[in-house]
C-alpha cells in the first residue's frame, strides 16, 4: 500500500486521539485498517491513497497544538473533543444509574467537562434517546474528580475546597451540600 493522506474538512477536530490538521500524508503503515474504516465512515475526513501521496519534510506542516480544556464551552472543538470521547465508550464506561464515568471521561479528555457538556454530547450523538435524570450523579463526579486532582492551597484551612478553584475546575457553581459531599475526609 502507498502512503495515505487524510484531508479533514474541519482543520483540529479530533479522531482516534490525535487533533488532525487540514491535510497530512502518513506512512502506510502508520494506521490499521480499522483506524483507515473509522476515517473512511467519518464525514470529516477523506482518505486518499495511490502513487501521488508523496510525505512532505517535517517542516512543510506546523502541527495543531490546542489546549481543548482551555477552550470555551461553545468552541466547536471542545465539543468534538468530548462527542469523540462519549461515542467511544463502551459499556463498563458507564455508572449503574447509566452515566458515563466522570474520571473515564477526565482521562480520556484531560480535562474536566461540565456535567451540561457530556449530556449535550450523549443528546448530539443520539438525539432520539431520553436519558435519565443523572444530572446530579454528573455534578457529584465532575466535583469530585475536580478535588481529587487540588492541590494543598485550593483547599480552607478546614479542608474544604475553596469555591472560586473548584468552580473554575468544574465550570459551573457547586451547591454547598455538593461540596460538603465532595469534601475529602
Amino acid at each position: 500500500m502507498s502512503n495515505i493522506r487524510l484531508i479533514c474538512h474541519r482543520p483540529g477536530f479530533r479522531r482516534l486521539g490525535i487533533a488532525h490538521e487540514a491535510s497530512k500524508v502518513w506512512p502506510a503503515d502508520r494506521w490499521t485498517d480499522e483506524q483507515l474504516t473509522i476515517f473512511d465512515n467519518d464525514r470529516q475526513f477523506e482518505v486518499l491513497t495511490g502513487g501521488d501521496v508523496k510525505i512532505e519534510p517535517d517542516d512543510a506542516v506546523v502541527p495543531i497544538e490546542v489546549e481543548i480544556g482551555s477552550l470555551d464551552a461553545d468552541d466547536q472543538r471542545r465539543l468534538d473533543a468530548i462527542d469523540e470521547v462519549i461515542f467511544n465508550l463502551v459499556a463498563a464506561d458507564y455508572g449503574t444509574e447509566g452515566q458515563p464515568l466522570i474520571g473515564t471521561v477526565v482521562d480520556a479528555l484531560g480535562f474536566v467537562p461540565m456535567p451540561e457538556e457530556i449530556v449535550a454530547s450523549e443528546k448530539r450523538l443520539d438525539p432520539d434517546a431520553t436519558p435519565g435524570d443523572w444530572g446530579s450523579t454528573l455534578r457529584a463526579d465532575a466535583i469530585a474528580a475536580a478535588v481529587h486532582k487540588f492541590k494543598e492551597d485550593d483547599f480552607t484551612k478546614e479542608g474544604i475546597p475553596k469555591i472560586p478553584a473548584l468552580q473554575k475546575a468544574i465550570g459551573f457553581k457547586p451547591t454547598p451540600d455538593e461540596i460538603k459531599v465532595a469534601t475529602p475526609k
